[in-house]
């Protein structure tokens, strides 16, 4: 969901920062893949600080794992400026499907340190590419977590 032109605080009240991957179907149950995906977590997801940890819960049992996820937009070259955006990922699994979701997502300006983070919804110009590349990183998690592991 993206609600752009709005104000911090009804932003704040509607979850703007909630960002849902679509529902996957995997065989499994809640423990099986939520077992499964602590290890695609931990290959796939970079949790933004060094000393941070990627997997930062979980609830096996219930099929739920959280942890912190970063990425960099120096990559990209339209934007002038590198931005640094973190969220907190979590996976909910149920019986034979799943879905990975983004909450509390902020922007770091690079170039302005002293700004700190700033809730992505703030940052209008970046706000399509942050939900662009969450989703892409949901999606490579989905496909790692969907993989039959080899038998080597």
């Amino acid at each position: 969901m993206v609600l752009l032109g709005i104000s911090p605080e009804a932003a704040a009240a509607s979850n703007a920062l909630r960002i849902e991957s679509r529902v996957y179907e995997a065989e499994g149950e809640p423990s099986g893949l939520a077992r499964r995906a602590v290890v695609c977590i931990g290959q796939i997801v970079k949790p933004g600080l060094i000393t941070a940890p990627t997997i930062v819960a979980t609830d096996i049992a219930g099929g739920t794992v959280v942890a912190n996820s970063s990425f960099h937009f120096d990559d990209l070259h339209f934007f002038s400026t590198p931005y640094t955006v973190r969220s907190t990922m979590t996976f909910e699994a149920k019986s034979g499907r799943f879905r990975i979701v983004h909450t509390d997502t902020a922007v770091l300006d690079e170039s302005a340190l002293d700004l700190g983070w700033a809730p992505a919804y703030q940052n209008v110009k970046l706000y399509g590419a942050i939900e662009g590349r969450l989703q892409s990183l949901s999606g490579q998690v989905a496909a790692c977590v969907k993989a039959v592991p080899a038998d080597w």
